[in-house]
């Protein structure tokens, strides 16, 4: 009997965890297919069930972004407004995501002036804040929108740290960097708590700034880890196969809401998934906090407010 644990045991530990050696042989990634592809999927190449599959990137996605930033521009979706001409080949990811290059007379202008609205207008929103479990973090007595600017507030001195890194993915996936700028205070106090780590929270559960949970994402650690924890690159992946597929699906389940209330809709489910976001006074409701968006886009609005982002 104890040999028939041992070989179960084996088989559970090996032969599924080696059952994603043909994925990454063909230099693809195993993560559950409703998520963000920079390339096709494949079956029957990973462990796990059906909707795992291999994500094989695109030729285009087996570089990075470099040559593109090198000539002044910026990766992004080309159904986005460019400033300039799109070029092809420069950027990582699929095929339509390309390089704009902004033409002579608006290189000029500032990199936090793109065009964020392609969610919505987050600044029309009204939040109700950080609730008072939140808000005891910083040992501010009482929740609301106050608590919020406060927290966020302690946490300016971080966020200025990256800005650049939040100006970046904001530009590539057209999400403000603000809205970015503020799921990095909520998660980690914009890195702050998880310098010691070496960018672990959550007890050694998430990764990064913007907290890459493996599990509960289903993106798995390999895909969690695949940049630095305080890196752009890791701000920017986490916006682009996490945030927006989210965006995607609030504003699939839920058509009629404004498109800045499926913005918060996909804030909060990047806490506690889609599933939990049913209707929007409520949909913070079993998030860490019962307050999760309604906090993140408060620390946002006083962002843009306060601090000039």
């Amino acid at each position: 009997m104890k040999w028939v644990g041992f070989l179960v045991w084996c088989g559970l530990l090996f032969c599924v965890r080696g059952s994603d050696v043909p994925c990454r042989q063909a230099g693809g990634t195993c993560q559950h297919n409703s998520l963000y592809c920079s390339g096709s999927y494949r079956r029957n190449m990973c462990a796990g069930s059906a909707r795992r599959q291999c994500c094989i990137p695109s030729r285009a996605s087996s570089g990075s972004d470099t040559p593109c930033i090198n000539q002044g521009g910026t990766c992004q979706y080309d159904h986005l407004q460019c400033t300039g001409q799109y070029q092809s080949y420069l950027c990582s990811g699929a095929a339509n995501r390309r390089c704009c290059i902004p033409s002579r007379s608006s290189s000029g202008s500032s990199p936090s002036s793109g065009n964020y609205n392609c969610y919505g207008n987050f600044m029309n929103l009204h939040p109700t804040g950080a609730s008072a479990q939140t808000a005891r973090q910083d040992r501010i007595r009482q929740g609301g929108v106050s608590a919020s600017q406060r927290m966020v507030a302690n946490d300016i001195r971080e966020l200025r740290k990256r800005k650049s890194c939040y100006i970046q993915a904001g530009n590539n996936n057209c999400v403000h960097p603000a809205v970015i700028a503020g799921i990095a205070s909520r998660e980690t106090r914009g890195g702050a708590i998880i310098e010691r780590t070496g960018g672990w929270g959550d007890n050694h559960n998430a990764y990064g700034i913007m907290q890459c949970d493996g599990g509960a994402s289903g993106l798995g650690e390999e895909v969690c880890t695949r940049y630095l924890w305080n890196s752009c690159e890791h701000i920017n992946m986490m916006v682009e196969i996490l945030l927006v597929p989210y965006i995607r699906t609030i504003q699939s389940k839920h058509p009629s809401w404004a498109p800045e209330q499926q913005l918060q809709g996909a804030v909060s489910a990047y806490n506690a998934g889609t599933g939990n976001v049913r209707t929007f006074d409520r949909m913070d409701v079993g998030t860490t906090g019962n307050d999760y968006s309604n906090d993140v886009m408060a620390r946002a609005q006083y962002l843009v407010n306060h601090f000039g982002w």
